[in-house]
């Protein structure tokens, strides 16, 4: 339309045509600017791989933290992160939220990074019963949705910041169909490498281990890319995994391994 009352006004021809042709630029330009955009968006959101995460970038380990309903180890390892000058990444549920606000809060303000854990840590396959990873009747993506969200309108209340778009699935529960219910989210589901199995307060267990066995378990391992579970409580009364996460750290660095936050781990720094 306006090309048109451009071309029909009184406006000398070559003048006529001039102003045509800055206004094709222009408007070339602004195409060119809008896919630029959606681009840019594309790259600094990238889209969550549909499987769990369980390795990241070589020379680097993610230390990470779970935390529900206990908090008894959360001062030595915040103390001993702030010592070493190590972030780590934390997931915890939207329970633990409620019940250790201050401890949340002092994670955030030391600069480690919160993923979610579920509000209520539900188990979502029935892989304790069968050892199947088969989605459990009355859990869909509303049930999961609903989990993930409360968790994050509970940190965002707590903090006044987003939880970072990293979840890990309760007692690692899950599968393809719940991997893609939470990338719809814009999710990453991530898994680990090596599970310390630091909840375990049954010292009969075959699988118990100490806190020396714990590290010689781990360092015989390959840990550079590696994601470690730990937890921010346990009901053990010894042997708890905080007694060897110094010399962990000192052993990773020692092999030119940097501990990280899982972001970090997966170059997601700029998300």
């Amino acid at each position: 339309m306006y090309f048109y009352c451009i071309f029909r006004s009184n406006l000398p021809v070559f003048f006529r045509y001039f102003v045509i042709w800055v206004l094709f630029l222009v408007a070339s330009s602004l195409v060119c600017l809008s896919f630029v955009s959606l681009n840019i968006e594309h790259h600094t959101r990238p889209i969550p791989p549909p499987f769990p995460i369980t390795r990241g970038k070589r020379g680097m380990c993610a230390l990470t933290f779970d935390g529900d309903y206990h908090a008894n180890l959360a001062d030595d390892i915040l103390r001993i992160l702030r010592e070493k000058n190590v972030k780590a990444t934390f997931f915890l549920t939207g329970r633990f939220m409620k019940l250790y606000p201050e401890v949340v809060k002092r994670i955030v303000e030391e600069g480690h990074e919160v993923g979610n854990h579920t509000t209520h840590h539900p188990h979502l396959t029935e892989f304790e019963k069968t050892r199947r990873q088969k989605t459990l009747p009355g859990v869909t993506p509303g049930f999961l949705y609903d989990e993930l969200y409360e968790t994050e309108r509970i940190f965002m209340k707590l903090t006044g910041k987003p939880i970072a778009r990293l979840w890990r699935a309760p007692y690692g529960e899950e599968n393809r169909e719940i991997v893609n219910w939470t990338r719809r989210l814009g999710y990453w589901e991530i898994r680990w490498t090596y599970d310390t199995i630091d909840w375990l307060d049954d010292t009969l267990s075959p699988k118990y281990m100490t806190s020396k066995e714990m590290l010689e378990f781990l360092l015989s391992r390959d840990l550079s890319g590696s994601i470690i579970l730990m937890h921010v409580g346990s009901l053990r009364k010894k042997d708890f995994p905080t007694e060897m996460l110094p010399e962990l750290i000192d052993s990773l660095r020692a092999r030119g391994i940097e501990p990280v936050p899982v972001s970090t781990l997966l170059g997601l720094e700029e998300w």
